[in-house]
């Protein structure tokens, strides 16, 4: 990986550009104090967007650490934050995996007779999974979701501003926002139909159930379909 000449012989300045970003990505709460959840939000989206031009693809292959790097620091913060959130939950404290899949995708594809159909069935399976996974990410944050990557899908970062209220500036220059045809990233299909998350092993079962009925209540009065 090619870097630029100054960046690997001068830490100093990559602590002072990551400083710097990290600052620019905290969000005051209208008291002044600090909004915890966008905060939390806006790091785990922007934290990993490399803060200066210069940096090229160093900033996203920074290894979590340089005696064994095999894995990104921004893995690594990803998956110690989501066990963070399953440690200090109420109960046990012991983390689970929750694995959730939604259907049928078999009978999407053999009722379908278009190529439009097929891209239907696609599109609503995967907002159906969106919907799930947006139980999951609401109420234990977008990092517990370990299958599928969330970060920079478009429909997530559409969450993300509308219903929680992250500032416009950080999407100005996504490219979901300027297009108003079918080429536009939101209309593609881009989430599987299963995920996998780690969740409070105590709370596996309520979180399953509230991700159920989510996904159904909201097929039922978008679709009419029953999931």
């Amino acid at each position: 990986v090619a870097v630029t000449e100054g960046f690997p012989e001068n830490p100093e300045h990559l602590k002072a550009v990551s400083l710097d970003h990290f600052q620019g990505l905290i969000v005051k709460s209208k008291d002044g104090g600090l909004d915890y959840r966008k905060t939390a939000l806006a790091f785990w989206r922007f934290g990993p967007e490399t803060p200066a031009r210069e940096l090229g693809s160093l900033w996203g292959l920074l290894p979590a650490d340089t005696r064994v790097p095999d894995h990104t620091i921004w893995a690594h913060l990803d998956l110690t934050s989501a066990f963070a959130t399953a440690f200090v939950s109420n109960g046990s404290g012991t983390p689970g995996l929750l694995v959730m899949s939604f259907g049928p995708v078999q009978d999407f594809i053999t009722q379908s007779r278009s190529t439009s159909d097929l891209w239907a069935g696609s599109h609503l399976l995967s907002r159906i999974a969106w919907e799930g996974m947006k139980v999951v990410c609401r109420l234990l944050g977008p990092d517990s979701i370990l299958f599928p990557q969330l970060r920079g899908v478009p429909i997530v970062d559409l969450w993300l501003l509308r219903e929680e209220g992250l500032d416009e500036k950080y999407f100005e220059v996504a490219s979901w926002r300027g297009s108003k045809t079918d080429s536009n990233p939101l209309f593609v299909a881009a989430l599987p139909n299963r995920f996998v998350a780690v969740v409070p092993a105590h709370e596996a079962e309520a979180v399953a159930r509230e991700v159920t009925v989510h996904a159904r209540v909201w097929a039922i009065r978008t679709a009419g379909l029953a999931v």
